[in-house]
């Protein structure tokens, strides 16, 4: 235990005191070349001085490689004598040219003006050091990219994750201390915010004024036209433009991102309003930007833009479910209270530690994607410092949060205040992989020892459509971890007694209630919790081990059925399904597999077994993979990447290169078909059509019933990618009196009327499609309906 946190904190440490020391590693070497320069001048006899030089000549500069070919002011760094801080006509000193240290001849005419100065900054520093200090530099960034990376791989094999039995007793452990001693646990967040507001903006610091030392040395020290500033200076500013540049794209992918979803129209003019009101009431700017979601949420962030550069919007998040659980006043009142949380008349500080809390809960939520390279870069920062920088700073907004309540308080009454207040709370459901984890372990060590075996609830609870099940059959009531339900109590409670309010709150609060969760009856309080817990959880584990039992009792059915032979295609499924929950993957790709002898024409049979075997580390699942390819070209994109995501995790790097090649080329031929597809042209090929009789029936019946349709012509284009899944062309000709140039409304028009039940472009044939109506011509079943005469289709028969 002890051996599994050391080496997990090493790892976290390493992560942030490694660069820390390559930067003062670097102004210490820059401190001591630079002492050591000045001794060993000190003890020659000389001290370092700048002269101006002006109205410098050519010859003299070809010469020595000082000045300005224009003629201008040219600093240049002379030795003088330590004794002697003036020069005379016709003496000899050294300075430092192109080439080195040089012996320039000082004479009266080149030399009108000149003042000494120490110069301090570049005293000693010389190309060498400067490679070297960019060397300690990079080192050091080397040191930290290399270390997330090893961290990342442990990450993915599993050696330390979030959900591993050890790290859960250690954070079980954690929270019991910090229940028993808040104190102690309020100093370890001080501390612990303290040192995270410090350490970073330190590091900052001495890096810039790394980069700044190194500016300063070569624009300023070195002469201008000296080849270590020519190169440098380029240099550094095409690197500083590409660190500018991750750096942005760093902050864009980590900002927050949510998708939304469509609101009723009758529903949006009254949301304005009541925004816009809202706004007025909390003193706030007019909100621009609104977003609906389908996540239960109420939140003003500023959201990554869709451009290039990271400009954050401010929007308002608003979660239909929220939306639609609270009556119209206790919206408003919710809505109030956020608004309000954000306004900076009063307190500014408090407005902007809110709002980069949310960012940073919002942060940490998308880190689990460890496949993306923002997030392995920001996870080691988030998993060290936010969860103590949000103690910390919702210790520091509590004067916000209780001035917004008021507020609301004031705006829409107490009751609706509190009634909104505590549904946020209550309501607001946390699927957690941790939690299920954490939920059938309890209830197999506690309830059903015998009846429900270990490894069996493992495989049954990993499947989301389990838990979306369970969830529906309790209720809707999915219980939180123990540590999300103390702190909404304890947080709840508190700022509903600061308001003086009380609401009708539900049973599990009252109990906590009565426990004195705010006394200290610290075992009073871990009784209440563990009641609250088994009191929440005792409905859905009773939903959970019904279904069990019901899908144990299908599958005896589906077996007996099996061995009669007389399973049809929707209980093959059915029973693949079962036992996917019930046996394990492996046992579903068997299934599927003895299903393709029965039904070989199953589209996606193929697909799922191999799945299904790759995902139980069975590499014969790529073969049905690529059998799937074949057979549903129209999936060949997904079937690659999930082969490539379960290489991934398998970490086969062989065929992981091999598969990462075929998604590519599949999305390439995507790209060309959906190019194709999407556009017709005038020099594209035509074939013949493949509709069958009834089919074909049926949309000449259509054609029929319009007037403004003189001819028509039917054949498929060429498509060069997937050319098992065809794109009709219909090409339309009609009498000049109604429509004398089919446009672009006419022919939307047209392709609505006719109702067309597959792919196919409806085009007019005039001027701009006269190879096509050739093409048309000359081909054999091409005609299909002539007002005139006779329509004809692919079969030679006749329709009028």
């Amino acid at each position: 235990m002890v051996g599994v946190n050391l080496y997990r904190q090493l790892i976290k440490a390493s992560f942030f005191w490694l660069p820390l020391f390559g930067a003062a590693f670097l102004a210490f070497g820059m401190l001591t070349e630079a002492r050591t320069g000045i001794v060993a001048l000190e003890s020659a006899g000389l001290a370092p001085a700048m002269i101006t030089i002006e109205k410098t000549e050519q010859s003299w500069f070809r010469k020595s490689g000082l000045g300005r070919q224009a003629g201008g002011t040219a600093m240049v760094r002379i030795i003088l004598p330590s004794n002697n801080h003036s020069i005379q006509p016709g003496d000899i000193v050294t300075a430092y040219g192109r080439k080195g240290i040089d012996p320039v001849f000082i004479h009266s005419d080149l030399v009108n003006k000149y003042r000494a100065s120490p110069d301090l900054a570049g005293l000693a520093i010389t190309p060498e050091f400067l490679a070297y200090g960019m060397a300690s530099l990079w080192c050091a960034l080397f040191a930290y990219c290399f270390q997330i990376f090893v961290a990342r791989k442990r990450y993915r094999a599993g050696c330390w994750t979030a959900d591993s039995p050890e790290l859960r007793e250690i954070r079980d452990e954690a929270a019991s201390l910090y229940e028993n001693h808040p104190l102690l646990y309020r100093a370890k967040v001080v501390s612990a915010g303290f040192l995270g507001l410090i350490f970073f903006p330190t590091l900052l610091i001495l890096l810039v004024l790394s980069l700044g030392y190194i500016l300063f040395i070569l624009v300023l020290s070195l002469p201008a036209t000296s080849i270590q500033a020519d190169i440098a200076l380029p240099a550094l500013i095409l690197s500083a433009s590409l660190t500018l540049l991750a750096v942005a794209r760093l902050i864009q992918s980590s900002l927050p991102k949510t998708t939304g979803v469509p609101l009723p129209p009758g529903d949006t003019p009254a949301l304005e309003q009541m925004i816009q009101e809202s706004c007025l009431k909390t003193g706030n700017k007019p909100i621009k930007n609104l977003l609906i979601t389908g996540d239960y949420q109420l939140e003003f962030l500023p959201l990554g833009s869709a451009g290039f550069w990271p400009v954050p919007r401010f929007t308002l998040v608003i979660g239909l479910p929220l939306l639609q659980s609270l009556s119209p006043l206790e919206f408003q009142s919710a809505l109030i209270g956020e608004l309000a949380r954000h306004n900076q008349h009063g307190n500014r500080l408090g407005a902007w530690l809110y709002r980069w809390q949310q960012i940073f809960q919002h942060m940490r939520a998308r880190k689990k994607n460890d496949k993306a390279f923002a997030d392995a870069i920001l996870r080691p920062f988030l998993d060290q410092f936010a969860p103590s920088f949000n103690a910390l700073a919702r210790f520091l907004v509590t004067e916000q949060i209780q001035t917004a309540d008021k507020v609301a308080v004031k705006e829409t009454g107490p009751d609706a205040t509190a009634q909104s207040i505590t549904s946020t709370y209550v309501s607001h459901k946390q699927y957690e992989t941790v939690f299920w984890d954490d939920f059938y372990r309890r209830s197999y060590q506690n309830r059903y020892p015998k009846e429900l075996p270990y490894d069996i609830s493992s495989r049954f609870f990993a499947s989301k459509a389990v838990r979306k099940h369970m969830a529906e059959l309790a209720g809707g009531k999915i219980p939180q971890p123990r540590g999300h339900i103390e702190f909404a109590f304890r947080d709840l409670r508190g700022r509903l007694r600061d308001l003086r309010l009380h609401p009708q709150i539900p049973d599990r609060l009252n109990l906590s209630a009565d426990k004195s969760l705010l006394g200290d009856a610290e075992p009073g309080i871990r009784d209440a919790l563990n009641m609250i817990w088994w009191q929440q959880s005792q409905p859905v584990w009773d939903a959970c081990h019904s279904h069990y039992r019901t899908l144990s009792e299908r599958q005896k059915e589906l077996d007996t059925l099996y061995e009669d032979g007389q399973l049809t295609e929707e209980q093959w499924l059915e029973w693949a399904d079962i036992a996917r929950y019930l046996d394990g993957w492996d046992a579903a790709a068997d299934i599927y597999e003895t299903m393709l002898i029965q039904f070989p024409r199953n589209p996606e049979a193929n697909y799922t077994a191999g799945w299904f075997r790759l995902h139980d580390r069975n590499l014969s699942g790529l073969q049905m993979l690529e059998i799937a390819i074949e057979e549903t070209p129209a999936l060949s994109i997904d079937i690659c990447a999930d082969a490539v995501e379960l290489l991934e995790e398998m970490d086969d790097s062989a065929l992981l290169g091999i598969w990462r090649q075929k998604l590519q080329h599949e999305k390439a031929n995507f790209r060309l078909d959906l190019a194709e597809r999407g556009r017709l042209l005038d020099s594209d090929i035509l074939i013949e059509h493949d509709l069958g009789s009834q089919e074909m029936k049926d949309l000449i019946q259509a054609i029929a019933k319009i007037p403004e349709v003189e001819q028509a012509f039917l054949a498929r284009k060429q498509i060069t990618a997937r050319p098992d899944s065809p794109l009709y062309v219909l090409g339309v000709n009609g009498p000049n009196s109604k429509w004398p140039s089919f446009g672009h409304d006419a022919v939307s028009a047209l392709r609505g009327k006719l109702d067309l039940q597959f792919e196919a472009f409806v085009v007019p044939l005039n001027n701009k499609f006269k190879k096509l109506q050739r093409q048309f011509e000359t081909m054999e079943h091409a005609l299909i309906f002539n007002r005139s005469g006779r329509a004809h289709h692919n079969t030679g028969e006749g329709h009028t």
